[in-house]
């Protein structure tokens, strides 16, 4: 890990983000042994999208339940000086790619992580929600895509967490009616929608057809804007001219191909759900373990 310099007055963030990072690994554990435990933090700046204020937080159980200056604390509550540090929402991460559980034998080239691992490296850098990307099996209805799904969650994860149901090649399936028995349980987004595979070129007629519903269904698309055919030839030209100048040139020209694609996901985004993966954005809702 590289340590920079910081600038005067970072020291005190990076404390601040240290200090968030290590009550956020304390409370689930605290919670879980005692639901309607509670704790006080006192004296912290409270940041948040409406603003800033020196104030006390109780909590009970996992739910910030009130704010405010000189909380009164209950019996056997938790109380914890904040003093001179900075108090953040837990930051929600809309791209991780975990395992259910660590397949056996380990697989070198493949995701690393699972909802353990993967929840307790978020907590240590101030994130509580974490995402996955799930495909449905062949044959998988809703609720039993629902069950394993959270299922999965509920067994091994501690971060909260939220699922984006993968499409896959095909999107026919994903048909206005699918989409809005996934929102009534909680799936509200899909992705990875990959621009840059043979297999969308071959659907175009029916993944406009899927933006189209998912964005009646209030479903958001987010859409790896690449263009298969632009890569292909570029990868193919470069090579033959020779392996170094391919991998100087194949980040231009993927550039300029994910940019030229990205005009045909504006395209698609008034009419549906769709938005490029370079602007994502939280979700409005989630598949939780809770």
């Amino acid at each position: 890990m590289t340590t920079l310099k910081t600038p005067p007055g970072a020291a005190l963030l990076g404390r601040s983000l240290a200090w968030i990072a290590l009550v956020t690994l304390a409370l689930p554990a605290f919670a879980a042994a005692q639901q309607t435990a509670e704790t006080i933090i006192r004296n912290g700046l409270i940041v948040t999208a409406d603003g800033r204020m020196e104030a006390d937080i109780r909590i009970r159980g996992e739910t910030v339940v009130e704010i405010g200056p000189s909380l009164a604390a209950g019996a056997g509550a938790r109380e914890i000086d904040a003093s001179g540090m900075l108090l953040l929402p837990g930051a929600v991460d809309t791209h991780t790619h975990l395992n259910p559980v660590m397949p056996d034998p380990p697989e070198p080239n493949r995701n690393q992580d699972d909802y353990a691992s993967g929840s307790a490296a978020a907590f240590a850098g101030g994130v509580t929600t974490v995402s996955n990307f799930i495909s449905m099996r062949s044959g998988e209805d809703v609720d039993a895509y629902a069950a394993r799904v959270i299922g999965a969650i509920e067994r091994n994860g501690m971060a909260d967490v939220f699922v984006h149901v993968a499409v896959g090649n095909d999107p026919t399936p994903f048909v206005r009616s699918r989409l809005d028995e996934l929102v009534s349980r909680g799936f509200v987004s899909t992705g990875e929608d990959f621009m840059a595979r043979p297999a969308y070129d071959q659907h175009v007629l029916e993944w406009y057809r899927t933006f189209r519903a998912s964005g009646g269904a209030g479903v958001l698309s987010m859409i790896h804007a690449e263009d298969y055919a632009i890569l292909q030839e570029a990868r193919d030209r470069l090579m033959a001219e020779g392996q170094a100048r391919a991998e100087g040139g194949r980040g231009r020209n993927g550039a300029r191909a994910s940019g030229l694609c990205g005009n045909t996901a504006d395209v698609f985004a008034p009419h549906g759900g769709g938005v490029p993966a370079a602007g994502r954005r939280p979700l409005p809702g989630r598949a939780t373990a809770a």
